[in-house]
């Protein structure tokens, strides 16, 4: 086909073309129209070993074990170990599985940080369930996950 053919397929076919354009732009403005807003918040931790009185090469070692433990970390905050209390907490009508939904939690590649973010259609809502879900993720990394006398790992709210 040349350009000539498909000027004339549009010459002879542009009123359905129009209206299609139509239909497709008023459906497309209506399904946003009626979708809930939603929105994100989040919250930073900073994961550190303890290190009182350690040598620079313990320094090193516990920051290597820190950014190990973090990754494994970020895979607990969407579990009912972490999430349990903040449903208790915040009197949420929600099952573990259902706020797992809502919360996700994330790392930068190499860094001791995880971000947990939370997606809800109340602002307010989204920020207490995220603030709520880090003071639950250090109480069960404190008292569940490092049992020790001393844990080894500590968390610290960024934001």
């Amino acid at each position: 086909m040349e350009l000539r053919d498909y000027i004339r397929i549009l010459q002879k076919n542009w009123i359905v073309i129009l209206v299609l354009l139509i239909v497709g732009l008023a459906g497309g403005g209506a399904y946003a129209y009626l979708q809930a807003p939603k929105y994100v918040t989040s919250t930073q931790l900073y994961v550190s070993v303890r290190t009182e009185g350690a040598a620079t090469g313990d320094l090193v070692q516990g920051t290597t074990f820190a950014r190990q433990m973090v990754t494994s970390y970020v895979d607990t905050i969407g579990t009912a170990l972490v999430l349990d209390p903040v449903i208790e907490e915040l009197g949420l009508d929600l099952t573990a599985r259902q706020l797992a939904g809502k919360v996700s939690a994330s790392t930068p590649l190499n860094t001791v940080m995880i971000t947990i973010a939370v997606t809800d259609t109340d602002p307010e809502r989204a920020a207490e369930i995220a603030n709520q879900t880090a003071v639950s993720f250090t109480d069960a990394v404190q008292n569940t996950l490092e049992r020790p006398a001393a844990p080894p790992v500590r968390t610290s709210r960024c934001s």
